[in-house]
C-alpha cells in the first residue's frame, strides 16, 4: 500500500485501470452515508407519519381488547397480548419497513452500482504484516475516519444539549399537564431531536464520501510506464506492430505481382512509379487497378509486364495520380476515364501491329 500514492502517478486512471479495480472490489463506498441517510429518512418519516402510526396501534388496541372482562389475568393472557401487540405494530409499520429496506438498497447502488465479486474474500496474506497494519493505523484514513468519529459524538453531544436546554422550559410546564400533553411534547421533541442529529450525521457522511472518493481516485492514478504498458498491452508493440504491418504489405504486394502478367497495360513515371491496370471489355464497366508500388516495386512490376508481353507506356502524372488515389482492386474513379481512355486506345493500336 506504500505505493499508492506516488509522487511519479500522475497520470489519470483508463477505462481499463477503473474495471479492474471494481473487480477487485474496490469502489468507492461510505458505510456512513448509507445510515445517516436511513436515519434521516426514518426521522422525517416519524415526525410527518408518526402521529397517523400512533393512532393506528391504538385503534388496533381498542378493538383487540375491547368486551374483556376476565379478572384473572395471568402470565399466558399477557405473553398472548403482547405477541398481539407486536404482530399488530409490524403489520402497521411494515409499509415503513419495506421502504428503508429499499432505500438502503438504493443508496447503495448509488454509490458503488451493481458489483458481485468474491475477490474481496480471498486469501491474502499480506493482511497479517504488522508494519503494514501499523501504516494503515497512522494513516490519512484512519485519522479521517477518527476525526469523523469524534465530531460525530461531540456534534451530537452539543445538538442534544442544546435542543434540550432551549425546550426545558416548555418540557417543565408540559410535565404539569395531563398524560396526552406530556406524550405529545415528548415525541415533538424527540423527532426534532433526531430530525437535528440525523442531518448533522448527513453531513458529515457526505464529507467522507467526498474524501473517500478523492483518496479512490489517487489510488487509481497510473505512472506514464504504466499507461504505456497497458497500451502496449491493449495494442501491441509498436515494433510488433511495424513488423506485422511490412509482412502484410509485402503479402499483398506478392499477391497484387501475380496479377500483373494479366494487366492490359502498366502505366510508369517512370522509374519511380508503376501501376498495372486491367479492363475487360464487356465485362469491367471500368479498368481495375491490378497492382501498384514505387522504386523497387515499381521496378518489378515493370520487368514481370516487360516479360510476359505486356504494354509499359510512360505517363508521368497519371502515373502518380493513380498510385495515390486508387488502392488495388478498385476501379479507377470517373475523373481518370478520359486519360485511360487514351491510353487503352493507344494499346490495342500496338496490338494490332502485331
Amino acid at each position: 500500500m506504500a505505493d499508492e500514492f506516488d509522487p511519479n502517478k500522475t497520470e489519470a486512471p483508463t477505462p481499463r485501470r477503473r474495471e479492474e479495480s471494481r473487480q477487485e472490489g474496490r469502489v468507492v463506498y461510505s458505510p456512513d452515508v448509507s445510515a445517516a441517510v436511513l436515519i434521516f429518512a426514518g426521522a422525517l418519516t416519524l415526525t410527518m407519519a408518526g402521529p397517523r402510526f400512533g393512532r393506528s396501534l391504538l385503534a388496533a388496541l381498542r378493538d383487540g381488547l375491547h368486551g374483556i372482562g376476565r379478572t384473572d389475568w395471568g402470565t399466558a393472557e399477557t405473553l398472548i397480548s403482547t405477541r398481539w401487540v407486536l404482530g399488530q405494530s409490524a403489520e402497521i409499520c411494515s409499509g415503513l419497513i419495506l421502504g428503508m429496506l429499499a432505500l438502503g438498497l438504493a443508496v447503495g447502488l448509488l454509490q458503488a452500482g451493481f458489483l458481485f465479486t468474491l475477490k474481496p474474500l480471498a486469501v491474502n496474506f499480506g493482511r497479517l504484516d504488522p508494519v503494514s497494519g501499523m501504516s494503515k493505523l497512522f494513516s490519512l484514513d484512519s485519522l479521517m475516519r477518527g476525526g469523523l468519529s469524534i465530531l460525530k459524538v461531540t456534534g451530537c453531544m452539543l445538538a442534544a444539549g442544546w435542543i434540550l436546554t432551549a425546550n426545558w422550559h416548555a418540557l417543565r410546564a408540559e410535565s404539569r399537564g395531563s398524560l396526552i400533553d406530556i406524550v405529545s411534547a415528548a415525541w415533538g421533541l424527540a423527532t426534532t431531536l433526531l430530525l437535528v442529529l440525523s442531518g448533522a450525521l448527513l453531513t458529515l457522511a457526505c464529507i467522507d464520501y467526498v474524501f473517500r472518493w478523492i483518496r479512490h481516485e489517487q489510488r487509481l492514478k497510473m505512472t506514464r510506464e504504466e499507461v504505456k504498458d497497458e497500451q502496449k498491452q491493449d495494442t501491441g508493440d509498436p515494433q510488433v506492430r511495424s513488423r506485422l504491418r511490412k509482412l502484410q504489405k509485402d503479402a499483398a504486394s506478392r499477391r497484387s505481382l501475380r496479377e500483373v502478367p494479366d494487366a492490359t497495360v502498366v502505366v510508369t513515371n517512370p522509374t519511380h512509379y508503376a501501376v498495372a491496370l486491367k479492363y475487360e471489355s464487356g465485362r469491367m464497366s471500368a479498368p481495375v487497378v491490378v497492382a501498384k508500388g514505387t522504386d523497387a516495386m515499381a521496378r518489378r512490376i515493370r520487368v514481370l509486364a516487360e516479360e510476359h508481353g505486356v504494354p509499359v507506356l510512360e505517363r508521368k502524372p497519371l502515373a502518380r495520380a493513380l498510385y495515390k488515389f486508387v488502392e488495388v482492386g478498385q476501379e479507377i474513379p470517373f475523373e481518370f476515364y478520359r486519360a485511360i481512355a487514351e491510353l487503352l486506345a493507344q494499346v490495342y493500336r500496338i496490338k494490332k501491329r502485331y
